[in-house]
């Protein structure tokens, strides 16, 4: 009899265990918005800000803390009813032991050959002209000579490694339009960018293969039209960790203008190797 009794409180507790398994399974794939099955295991992460728990499965949240680090906002969207919505304040706290002005999230580790794909949106209040310029993408090495995507006196460019023996990181217009390669950049002057179109959304994709040597690459679109085309060197030390947000270093000694700067992302993607560009692209 006791036998018995044990076998059906054994039975129980199984089917119990069994049933929050399946929920909690259905709550990472809705929070997470993480792709893993058919067409789609290209996709190594997706975040969409229709879950419940945005960036759960990021590597890190860089920010001071207070409600206005990240927020999740209903507008302005690019798809779906949610975005993010990152801020960062010139006298707001110092983030981390190295006591930086951020608010980022750090989304994966790199490999050698990866695809990224965002929405961003620059409002005119919130990104107004500045001098001192700000880092919004980042690939992450050890904080010096990385490549990264800043913004400064109204241009939004791709700033990439500089090659071997270099210590001048090279400039690439994101809101060009028409194809470049290396030679098309720029390490100077910004005069000749285009000014970054505010308040409006602009979707980027990006091709990488990482490399400390000539045979990297970095393919880039903007709105599906292919705006560069980079060959070498685009890493100096090991595999970056992938980051986006907002990072203002004139902020630490207080020399920007501004007083605040404000930036939006949606549709957040990173892809393998069998990636391409139709698999990152999202249509709002």
């Amino acid at each position: 009899m006791k036998s018995n009794v044990y076998l059906s409180i054994i039975a129980s507790a199984l089917l119990l265990t069994t049933s929050f398994l399946e929920y909690d399974s259905t709550i990472l794939k809705e929070s997470h918005n993480y792709n893993v099955s058919g067409d789609e295991k290209e996709i190594v992460f997706a975040e969409t800000f229709e879950g419940v728990h945005p960036f759960s499965t990021a590597v890190g949240i860089e920010n001071c803390g207070l409600d206005y680090a990240m927020q999740f906002v209903s507008s302005p969207v690019f798809n779906g009813s949610k975005a993010v919505r990152f801020e960062i304040k010139k006298d707001q706290p110092l983030v981390g032991s190295s006591q930086k002005v951020r608010s980022e999230v750090a989304i994966v580790r790199a490999s050698r050959e990866m695809w990224y794909s965002y929405a961003v949106y620059f409002p005119s209040k919130g990104m107004e002209f500045d001098t001192k310029r700000e880092c919004i993408t980042q690939w992450y090495e050890d904080g010096s000579d990385e490549t990264s995507i800043r913004n400064e006196k109204n241009k939004a460019f791709l700033e990439v490694c500089p090659p071997l023996g270099s210590t001048t990181l090279t400039k690439y217009d994101l809101f060009g339009t028409s194809i470049t390669s290396n030679l098309g950049a720029s390490t100077a002057s910004l005069t000749s960018f285009v000014n970054i179109p505010k308040d409006s959304w602009h979707q980027f994709v990006f091709h990488f293969i990482h490399s400390k040597g000539s045979d990297g690459l970095i393919e880039v679109w903007r709105d599906g039209l292919k705006i560069h085309n980079i060959i070498g060197r685009n890493m100096h030390l090991k595999y970056p960790k992938w980051k986006l947000g907002l990072y203002k270093a004139s902020f630490l000694h207080k020399s920007s203008l501004s007083n605040s700067r404000v930036i939006y992302f949606d549709d957040i993607k990173v892809g393998n190797t069998d990636a391409n560009l139709s698999s990152m692209m999202s249509s709002n």
